[in-house]
C-alpha cells in the first residue's frame, strides 16, 4: 500500500503575523525580509508523533535562487496551525524568525537546546503547547537576550 504525498497550501496568515512582529520589533528582528520567506502548510497529514518540532525551516540556496525569490521555506502541518489562538501562532512565527541569520543570507540559527533561548526566557518553557502567554503582537513583550 503506497502512502500518499504531501498537499501542501500556501500559508498566508504566517506571512502577516510575520510582518507585524519584524514592525513591532525591529531591533529584536533586524534585517529580516518577510518577503523572502514562503510559508507552507501540509494539510492531508499529522505532524508524525516522534517528530517535537512543530515546524520546520530551509534554506533555498543558490542556484535555486536564480529562479525563485525566496530565502527561506517554513513548513508546518495544517493540524498543529488551524485552532491555535493569535498568541500562540504569533509564538511560533517569533521561533521562526529567531532562526534566520540576521548577518548572513538565506542562513539557518541553530536552536540554543532543543529551542532558542530567547523564547524559553521570554515565554517559558511549554510555550508552544500554551495558550497562556503574553500577547507578542500587542507590541509591548520585552525579550529576554
Amino acid at each position: 500500500m503506497s502512502q500518499s504525498k504531501p498537499h501542501y497550501e500556501e500559508l498566508d496568515e504566517f506571512i502577516q503575523i510575520a510582518n507585524r512582529l519584524i514592525d513591532l520589533y525591529p531591533s529584536v528582528f533586524p534585517s529580516i525580509d518577510p518577503n523572502k520567506i514562503a510559508a507552507i502548510q501540509i494539510t492531508n497529514k499529522s505532524r508524525p508523533p516522534k517528530r517535537q518540532q512543530l515546524w520546520d525551516m530551509k534554506p533555498i540556496q543558490p542556484p535555486i535562487t536564480l529562479f525563485c525569490p525566496k530565502q527561506f521555506i517554513v513548513t508546518l502541518y495544517s493540524d498543529d496551525w488551524d485552532g491555535r489562538s493569535e498568541n500562540s501562532k504569533a509564538a511560533i512565527v517569533s521561533d521562526v524568525l529567531f532562526s534566520i541569520d540576521p548577518k548572513e543570507e538565506a542562513k539557518v540559527v541553530p536552536f540554543d537546546k532543543k529551542d532558542h533561548g530567547v523564547m524559553l526566557r521570554t515565554l517559558g518553557v511549554d510555550y508552544s503547547d500554551s495558550d497562556d502567554i503574553p500577547n507578542i503582537l500587542d507590541g509591548n513583550l520585552e525579550w529576554k537576550k
